[in-house]
């Protein structure tokens, strides 16, 4: 069991197994705070949910790309970098790769969707002190063509977290249990499509689900990417 807390006084508790380990921040902090409250068990009902969703996403996902025989399908590679950061904090932009495969499904001169399958590196940081956040991302995008490959997209994104930890110097800590499982976004972009089938894209994702138990944080990301479709 752990317990992280952030808060205004500046300081970085990590209490595991009752033992206490007090770490000081040169950087104050404001009265936003993330903190993570421990549980005495998993959650299995988000367990159970969690590859619930998953195994809905992906069969849509397969809906999509095999429901029109008539269209241009594509497939192809990305990778990028994000930008995340936590809403409802003084944190800062953390860094991150994003990368995975897509699906371009062409319905006709304007229109398009666009599946992928993305793991994505996210959460905060400031100064010392890091949130990490890794989810598997499956975004859906409506994609409008205004002029030869530039296109504005739209759509929702379910993402699945894999991993997060509370960062301070040499100090991790697993705190998995003190996040949420699952991540519902929405996503609105730019983005470009070659004739050759290089692709580029810039995207902001808003979560609309919480991040931390018992907390008002979410999820917000900034995405560039670029790939190659075949």
């Amino acid at each position: 069991m752990s317990l992280i807390v952030i808060n205004k006084q500046s300081n970085l508790h990590l209490f595991n197994n009752n033992e206490s380990i007090r770490l000081q921040s040169q950087v104050p902090m404001s009265s936003c705070h993330i903190s993570f409250i421990t549980r005495n068990q998993k959650d299995k009902v988000n367990i159970l949910n969690m590859k619930k969703l998953l195994l809905a996403s992906v069969m849509m996902l397969m809906a999509t790309a095999f429901s029109f025989g008539q269209t241009n399908i594509k497939f192809g590679p990305k990778i990028g970098l994000n930008l995340s950061n936590m809403t409802n904090s003084d944190m800062r932009v953390k860094p991150g790769i994003v990368a995975g495969a897509f699906s371009n499904v062409r319905l006709n001169d304007y229109l398009g969707i666009q599946p992928e399958i993305l793991f994505s590196m996210q959460g905060t940081k400031k100064n010392d002190y890091k949130l990490k956040m890794n989810y598997l991302n499956i975004p859906i995008m409506l994609k409008a063509y205004m002029w030869k490959g530039l296109n504005l997209e739209l759509g929702p994104q379910f993402g699945f977290r894999t991993k997060a930890s509370s960062e301070e110097g040499d100090i991790s800590i697993n705190v998995k249990d003190q996040t949420k499982v699952f991540d519902f976004a929405i996503g609105v972009g730019l983005a470009y499509e070659t004739e050759m089938g290089l692709t580029a894209g810039f995207r902001y994702l808003i979560s609309a689900t919480k991040a931390i138990d018992h907390e008002k944080n979410k999820n917000s990301v900034f995405q560039l990417s670029v790939g190659w479709m075949f």
